[in-house]
């Protein structure tokens, strides 16, 4: 009788522990990514990521932005001079995957994903793009960068400050032609802001955060691979404004074509506007 009570007990346990979430506990991760839940705070809203890279990048040329849609940046350098830059096709899309909400504070907290595009067609990688005529139009490199980052939002200095905190950065390069080659791969990120906030709204005074890591660490990247990066940012949310703020996952290679090297740089930005 004793161990058919015990052994009642312990299935019971066992099932309640399947309906408790611990307060601390994350909510469901997206691709590695997700909010922590605190005390007092629900998921509220949480949807499937789309990892389809075929339907992100038709998302991307249609606009389609779930959240707040920034920008992004390609560019072409050639012996330190800017060249071809204009040929590159950017796009970009947004993925709202998660929100929480603190049941005391109402005060939400959001996990997007920021997908990024830029397309190099074989053109932009000519010596003399006006006279060489063999040069195809098609992409010859892709360019992949996706930033997960929290957004939220606090009152501060009589203003509300909406900010951004990147969780993790994601780059893939893609090469459709074999006569180019590559090295020096670089994927990395920059968080700028006059001062910084963490959830709880106190600031943070002059904060800068960022860096570059080689991926692989040989510098050279094989096709369609993913490379991560996850930074460490104890300082909070990073905002933007109009003094040149800046919050962007980077991606940088050199390019190599008959003879010829292009450095290549890749923004993708969290805020309106490049500097």
């Amino acid at each position: 009788m004793f161990k058919s009570k015990l052994l009642i007990f312990v299935v019971f346990i066992l099932i309640a522990a399947l309906f408790i979430t611990p307060a601390s506990m994350a909510a469901s991760d997206s691709n590695g990514v997700s909010l922590k839940l605190d005390k007092d705070e629900v998921l509220v809203f949480q949807a499937d990521e789309i990892t389809d890279d075929s339907i992100l990048l038709e998302r991307a040329k249609n606009g389609i932005c779930d959240g707040p849609a920034f920008d992004a940046k390609a560019t072409l350098t050639k012996d330190g001079v800017e060249k071809n830059s204009d040929k590159i096709k950017v796009y970009f899309t947004v993925q709202k995957l998660q929100s929480k909400k603190n049941s005391k504070t109402d005060k939400t907290t959001d996990l997007y994903k920021q997908t990024s595009y830029a397309i190099i067609p074989l053109s932009a990688l000519a010596y003399d793009p006006d006279t060489d005529s063999d040069w195809d139009q098609t992409g010859a490199i892709k360019a992949t960068s996706s930033i997960y980052y929290e957004g939220s939002s606090c009152y501060l200095d009589s203003k509300t400050r909406n900010g951004f905190r990147i969780t993790k950065i994601a780059g893939v390069w893609n090469r459709y032609d074999s006569t180019v080659t590559w090295k020096n791969s670089k994927i990395g990120f920059w968080q700028q802001a006059f001062y910084s906030f963490k959830s709880d709204c106190s600031s943070n005074l002059s904060r800068t955060l960022g860096y570059d890591e080689a991926k692989p660490s040989s510098g050279i990247p094989t096709s369609g691979t993913t490379y991560n990066m996850n930074p460490s940012n104890p300082n909070g949310y990073y905002f933007t404004n109009d003094s040149g703020d800046q919050n962007r996952a980077n991606m940088k290679i050199d390019l190599v074509r008959s003879g010829n090297t292009w450095n290549f740089m890749f923004a993708n930005f969290l805020r309106d506007s490049q500097p």
